[in-house]
């Protein structure tokens, strides 16, 4: 149990310490159990802990890597990645004390792996040679060219959760799953709520969550803005999970009956030309944009699921009161082609925009 901290921190969370799997808050038994799982090796254990890195520890399975990373961007905290683990770079535990997993980070194929471009005798510790995990096969270079590999899937996580501010700042509330194999639990920060649903087990699992709490909602999956049955407060929700996976679901309130009026979306910036910077482009595309091209009339993408909206370039317009701005955005569809649009935008007073709001 952690003790209390101030409303404006947060813990720092990681899924093993930067030298070792530290065991010491565990009990015996536990401990046990953990070294007869992920110590195939007696060398690989060191004082009370286990010297491997994350990749070993998991036998380099994709499935469980990314198992875990999913738990470590869930949970409340600021999650902590170790050097390498990005890539699933491996150790050895052979060199003695805790060095197996403070070996060069693997960069590129060349002498050193890209580390260093000095003598190999000279470097302080040696580059990883294990065949599994071999610097020149296992490096950021040859990752970041492949969309398929660890580094990129690392890539899309993280850019998927700055997207929510629940999973950074929301409390946490666990929802009982029957199957015990099955964890299940919500990150809501305001009026954003976030469902995680993980499977522990290698085989695929079924289960039944009590969501009668979001009656009426709608379950998006936020990868592929994929939505889901609404949900009803007579029938437990079902879901089916593969081996090892995860999904997140924004849990969305159902959207406006037809004909009803609804607000335009609002977007408040302390100066005009705050637009431009980098936080309030990332608001404009996640939460402004995809909204408000349903709303008008010259947008032609309506039928077709919207997976992200990149701002492609812009121009500043001088106009005789202030200044306005052309947008080109590209708008990225589930499937099939995306499609470009000019969006120009330019400032205009609160009152105006009130009485925008009300027509």
């Amino acid at each position: 149990q952690t003790p209390a901290i101030p409303d404006t921190c947060q813990w720092a969370i990681f899924l093993r310490n930067h030298d070792e799997l530290t065991l010491e808050m565990v009990t015996d038994e536990e401990r046990d159990y953990m070294y007869k799982v992920y110590v195939k090796d007696p060398k690989a254990r060191i004082n009370l802990g286990i010297r491997h890195r994350l990749a070993p520890l998991m036998e380099n399975n994709r499935k469980k890597i990314e198992l875990l990373n999913y738990l470590l961007f869930s949970l409340p905290g600021t999650p902590v990645l170790y050097y390498g683990d990005e890539i699933g770079m491996g150790d050895n535990f052979y060199l003695g004390d805790r060095d197996g997993v403070r070996t060069p980070m693997q960069w590129s194929a060349d002498r050193n792996a890209g580390f260093s471009e000095c003598n190999p005798q000279k470097l302080y510790l040696p580059v990883i040679l294990d065949p599994e995990y071999h610097y020149e096969s296992l490096n950021v270079e040859m990752q970041s060219r492949s969309t398929s590999s660890l580094l990129w899937w690392m890539k899309r996580i993280i850019n998927t959760r700055k997207k929510f501010k629940a999973f950074s700042r929301g409390d946490l509330k666990f929802i009982n799953a029957e199957n015990s194999k099955i964890l299940a639990f919500t990150r809501t920060y305001e009026d954003e709520t976030m469902l995680v649903i993980v499977n522990l087990s290698r085989y695929i699992q079924p289960v039944e969550l009590d969501l009668s709490e979001y009656k009426g909602y709608v379950p998006v999956e936020v990868f592929s803005r994929n939505k889901f049955p609404v949900v009803k407060d007579d029938l437990p929700y079902f879901f089916t999970l593969g081996p090892h996976d995860c999904q997140w679901f924004l849990l969305q309130k159902t959207s406006a009956a037809p004909g009803e009026k609804k607000m335009l979306p609002m977007m408040e910036l302390r100066k005009w030309n705050e637009l431009l910077e980098k936080s309030a482009q990332e608001r404009l595309v996640n939460d402004i944009l995809p909204e408000y091209l349903m709303q008008v009339r010259w947008f032609g993408g309506k039928s077709r699921l919207i997976q992200t909206i990149r701002i492609a370039d812009h121009a500043e317009i001088p106009l005789e009161e202030g200044t306005a701005v052309l947008l080109l955005i590209e708008v990225i569809y589930e499937s099939g082609l995306p499609e470009l649009y000019q969006l120009p935008l330019a400032f205009i007073k609160e009152e105006d925009g009130l009485k925008m709001q009300e027509n």
